[in-house]
């Protein structure tokens, strides 16, 4: 078969569990700029998320994405032939919301079909699987995040089953770090041929330098956003700013997110007396976060596990200096920025008060971080998925 130019790799199905303006996690922010990207570049694309079945819960709450989703179904081949034959499993709400979004997917081929398959994450793996058997079309599994990088390496339930399988399926998975694909590679048992890398992006601006002339007469804001869980570590964040605030009074800290763990925080933030330092704001549009990066002078990623981590990259390109733990895979394109190792308050206290302290220091580690930033574009991510589009196509 010859070179597949853009134009002629037919329509490309891609689905996802969320997508703006229905979620606003880093999944939907994700999916959208891939997408953008990869409709600029030619490519014919539709995209697939419940909000577009026009009743979002599906009759009830949507599933938690990343808070500890669950499954009974421990047959995955036995789910898949079950839902192409339109039976009901009568398992849990979870299990029966993935099924309803997997068929309303199916039920779209009479107005059209796919060449290709991209489907993101868990929840789209189903529909993704069965449209590759039904058309014999490839199918590229693309997670964004595992069972396993939320839970745990020792996680192996239903969920971790299902996930297995359905990589197992893929003709190739996409990894949004060399970090998550380390975990993949071992906790999934993925060879290296079966394995790419296509880290996440940003959409491309003109960046100019940050001035931060006058930081020392203003207040300073510390940011934190993710969802408030115990992957994220938010309680950590808190008792963090506490040792922090102590020292400097003028410290203001947002934590912006939904989760678990929030009424825990507010009653942490009153316990601690920090209601007038500390601002607990709930998940905003992506279209609001430049504002809450221009009252930014840091950005503190403190999960346990992340994957990519795609707010750093954001702020980064705002000219607001992050600071990481080891475990977040953003740091593959910001090399610059500051990287400590999850928990360990001292080092981080340590690491935050010098840069707060020494304004030349701070203000160098903007400029790196966001020239590191306008690197990581959706084009780029667009370019390598139309790559693997072709080589999978061409097979």
């Amino acid at each position: 078969m010859g070179e597949i130019s853009n134009q002629n790799l037919g329509e490309v199905w891609h689905i996802s569990w969320e997508f703006p303006p229905h979620h606003r996690g880093g999944l939907g922010i994700a999916c959208l700029g891939l997408t953008e990207a990869l409709i600029e570049a030619g490519v014919s694309c539709r995209v697939f998320y419940p909000g577009a079945m026009g009743e979002v819960g599906f009759g009830g709450e949507p599933i938690d994405a990343y808070c500890g989703p669950s499954l009974n179904t421990n047959d995955p081949e036995r789910w898949l032939e079950e839902m192409l034959a339109g039976e009901w499993l009568n398992g849990n709400a979870g299990e029966e919301q993935v099924l309803r979004f997997s068929r309303w997917v199916l039920a779209q081929l009479k107005y059209g079909r796919p060449s290709l398959v991209h489907a993101h994450d868990w929840h789209a793996a189903l529909a993704g699987v069965a449209l590759q058997r039904l058309l014999g079309i490839p199918l590229v599994l693309h997670m964004h995040s595992s069972h396993v990088e939320r839970m745990g390496l020792q996680v192996n339930d239903a969920l971790y089953r299902f996930e297995n399988w359905a990589m197992q399926q893929a003709n190739q998975v996409v990894a949004v770090s060399g970090l998550s694909a380390g975990v993949l590679s071992e906790s999934y048992g993925l060879q290296e041929r079966g394995l790419t890398v296509i880290a996440n992006g940003i959409h491309q601006k003109r960046v100019s330098p940050s001035d931060d002339e006058g930081a020392e007469e203003k207040r300073i804001d510390i940011l934190w956003v993710g969802r408030l869980c115990l992957q994220k570590n938010p309680v950590f964040m808190l008792e963090l700013f506490r040792l922090l605030w102590k020292k400097q009074p003028r410290l203001r800290l947002r934590m912006v997110g939904e989760g678990t763990q929030k009424k825990l925080l507010q009653q942490l933030i009153d316990f601690r007396g920090l209601r007038d330092a500390v601002q607990l704001l709930p998940t905003i549009g992506h279209e609001w976060m430049p504002e809450l990066y221009a009252d930014a002078s840091l950005l503190c990623m403190t999960s346990s596990s992340e994957p990519f981590g795609l707010v750093a990259l954001e702020a980064a390109a705002e000219g607001v200096v992050p600071i990481l733990t080891e475990a977040c895979g953003v740091r593959e394109v910001l090399p610059s920025a500051p990287v400590l190792k999850a928990g360990e308050m001292h080092a981080w206290e340590k690491q935050i008060l010098g840069l707060l302290d020494t304004q030349s220091r701070r203000q160098a580690l903007q400029q790196a971080v966001q020239k590191e930033a306008a690197s990581a574009t959706w084009t780029d991510a667009a370019e390598k998925c139309v790559s693997l589009y072709r080589e999978l196509l061409n097979r």
